[in-house]
C-alpha cells in the first residue's frame, strides 16, 4: 500500500491495554473511544472484518452507526454469532430498502 496516497488508521493502539476499565468514568478508555469515533468519521473507506472468534459489541455498534454512510466494506465470515443480522443489515443498505442512501455495507 505504501504507492497509494492514503492514510490507515488501525484501531489497534499501543496505548490500548484489554485489562483497561471501560467506561464514561475511566479516562483512558474516553480518550480512546473519542480518538476511534473521530478516525471513522474522517475516513473516506472503512474496512469492518468480524472476526468469527471474537465477539465484540463495538464492531457491531460500528456496523450500525456507518452502515448507511456509503463508505463501510464488511467482510462477515461464516461462523461469526450474528451474521444472519449482518448480511440483513448490509443488504437493506446496500439495496436501500431502509428509506435512506444507498451504497451501505
Amino acid at each position: 500500500l505504501s504507492d497509494l496516497s492514503i492514510t490507515i488508521f488501525d484501531q489497534r493502539s499501543s496505548d490500548w491495554h484489554q485489562t483497561q476499565r471501560l467506561g464514561n468514568s475511566h479516562t483512558s478508555s474516553k480518550k480512546y473511544l473519542s480518538w476511534k469515533l473521530a478516525c471513522l468519521e474522517e475516513a473516506d473507506v472503512i474496512a469492518l472484518y468480524l472476526q468469527p472468534v471474537l465477539i465484540s459489541s463495538s464492531d457491531m455498534l460500528e456496523l450500525r452507526i456507518y452502515s448507511s454512510s456509503g463508505k463501510l466494506v464488511v467482510c462477515c465470515p461464516e461462523g461469526l454469532w450474528r451474521r444472519g443480522d449482518v448480511e440483513i443489515v448490509c443488504q437493506d443498505f446496500a439495496s436501500g430498502d431502509n428509506g435512506k442512501a444507498e451504497g451501505g455495507c
